[in-house]
């Protein structure tokens, strides 16, 4: 749906659909309980290639999915574009699954092509490792162990299994969780079981998620705000590219986990929902955002349409039972039921006189108004996560706000 940020780039994989760890009933510390090691969503890190040990400070992981096999060299995502019974294909195995070996095939590899520099070898590194991969002709998984052999019987490659996430994966929708980094502080606003806004100290983003066991794979789009002297990285970088989660109970209070596959982990608190003062608060419209589908669904798309006109604002403020604000020429007000778990807008009222007819902009900032007015009734859900506030419909429009 979106191109995944961070060094990725962009790689059409089926790999794409889930990354990390596999369910983990009836697993134990052991191989010999954790059943088929070759089931999908397995992930193995890699710690030998050719006898010595892999760069410092680099990762290379291979994961097993639904219908492929892939993962990062340590710069770059790859695909083996073999199935996954083609490139495992044992011909020995333990019952439970503490011993397998059989034959290894992954000829056709696709990576992305994204220049790595912060750490010298690293792009050597990687063509080994695909090397090593193209060459392999057998495999053997023995407890946490799987290695790689070349047609002369030597070991290339030895991969490590990945150890899983402690504590549940309750569903994340309608939670906030707050995140502290050296870039500062930013917050996660799961807004519904899809969408998920990453709200930082220097830009806002919003895009999707999924998850699936233990696994979480974000998708997001580009910046909702990026405010002046913005670096090129935020604390909202370092959650990207996670691929596991779990909630924990720690310190009395639960705690969101994030895993990745370089072994690293994060920890972000929990953020209670900001109650509407509705004699105070004025919110800020800062964003609209629409998911475009044509009538076969075929072609889907996100939009963003910014509020690009400073010099007239769109605002909302809550009262008992309405909202007022400025759509951006004129003043509305419009009905409003509020429950714990939906809202009722109803069709806005406006005044007359606009004064935008002055501005150079006046046809834009018309059409802007227009839309966010035919979208207040649409709107069924509020929260607000920090200091955004979101309404949004049950067919994929949002208004994103901040606090004015």
């Amino acid at each position: 749906m979106f191109a995944i940020l961070g060094v990725v780039g962009i790689l059409v994989l089926s790999a794409a659909c889930g990354r990390g760890e596999p369910p983990l009933e009836g697993r134990g510390d052991h191989a010999t309980s954790w059943g088929n090691p070759l089931q999908p969503l397995i992930t193995w890190v890699l710690s030998s290639l050719n006898g010595s040990p892999i760069i410092e400070d680099t990762f290379i992981s291979l994961t097993i999915y639904e219908t492929s096999v892939g993962g990062g060299d340590g710069c770059n995502s790859y695909g083996i574009q073999d199935a996954p019974p083609t490139v495992f294909a044992p011909s020995d195995t333990d019952p439970d699954g503490s011993y397998m070996e059989g034959k290894f095939t992954a000829q056709e590899i696709v990576n992305t092509l994204a220049l790595c520099d912060w750490v010298e070898g690293v792009m050597e590194q990687a063509d080994a490792y695909y090397t090593a991969l193209r060459e392999g002709k057998s495999f053997r998984i023995q407890d946490n162990q799987l290695e790689i052999f070349d047609g002369e019987g030597q070991a290339t490659l030895v991969f490590v299994r990945q150890p899983p996430l402690p504590g549940s994966q309750p569903k994340l929708s309608k939670t906030q969780w707050s995140l502290m980094g050296d870039d500062g502080v930013g917050i996660l606003g799961f807004v519904d079981d899809e969408v998920v806004l990453m709200a930082g100290e220097c830009r806002d983003y919003i895009g999707t998620y999924s998850t699936y066991d233990r696994l979480l794979l974000f998708s997001m789009l580009p910046p909702l705000v990026s405010y002046e002297q913005c670096p090129w990285q935020d604390v909202i970088y370092s959650v990207v590219d996670a691929e596991q989660y779990s909630v924990t109970d720690q310190e009395g209070s639960g705690k969101l986990m994030f895993g990745f596959s370089s072994g690293k982990r994060l920890v972000l608190e929990p953020l209670s929902a900001v109650v509407l003062d509705t004699e105070k608060d004025e919110w800020l419209l800062t964003n609209i955002v629409e998911w475009n589908s044509d009538p076969d669904g075929r072609d889907q798309s996100w939009s963003l349409i910014g509020t690009v006109f400073p010099v007239s604002p769109v605002t909302i403020s809550f009262q008992e039972d309405h909202i007022v604000g400025s759509a951006g020429c004129n003043s509305y007000q419009a009905s409003l039921n509020n429950d714990s778990d939906a809202i009722a807008i109803g069709p806005p009222s406006t005044t007359s006189g606009s004064t935008c007819g002055q501005l150079t902009n006046a046809e834009e900032v018309m059409s802007q108004e227009e839309r966010y007015l035919s979208l207040l009734p649409q709107m069924t859900r509020m929260g607000t996560y920090g200091d955004r506030l979101i309404l949004s419909t049950a067919t994929g429009a949002y208004l994103i706000f901040e606090a004015g």
